[in-house]
């Protein structure tokens, strides 16, 4: 199957760092290399406050196992092509994780530029 993944990948040998220096004492082998499932929006969102407007661009991702939403600097993607079984099940819905990203990007807006109203977003 075709997917879209971040650009770049992680080593066996940076796996196993990144590993040891989250979890240190355990042992950790490394079998085979898994996709982990993420929704990703990006947005622009028009934000009026009281000297002006702004229009900002947000990203969002959207964990799609736990259902967990940050917003993301901007990254490359690229098209692999990956076997059915080495990408991890999506528990959450696409229209959920869109409903989850859109409202996420419109709060991350409206803390950045401190606004009062609601602000209009469109979907990229």
């Amino acid at each position: 199957m075709r997917i879209v993944c971040i650009r770049g990948e992680v080593s066996d040998e940076e796996a196993g760092r990144i590993i040891a220096s989250l979890a240190p004492g355990y042992h950790t082998e490394i079998k085979r290399l898994v996709f982990y499932p993420y929704f990703r929006l990006q947005s622009s969102i028009h934000v009026k406050t009281i000297l002006r407007s702004h229009r900002l661009t947000v990203s969002c991702l959207v964990d799609l196992c736990s259902g967990q939403v940050r917003t993301t600097d901007r990254f490359d993607t690229e098209e692999r092509e990956a076997e059915q079984d080495a990408v991890l099940s999506a528990k959450i819905p696409a229209d959920d994780a869109l409903a989850k990203a859109r409202e996420y990007a419109v709060h991350s807006a409206v803390h950045r530029m401190r606004t009062l109203s609601c602000p209009e977003s469109e979907v990229h």
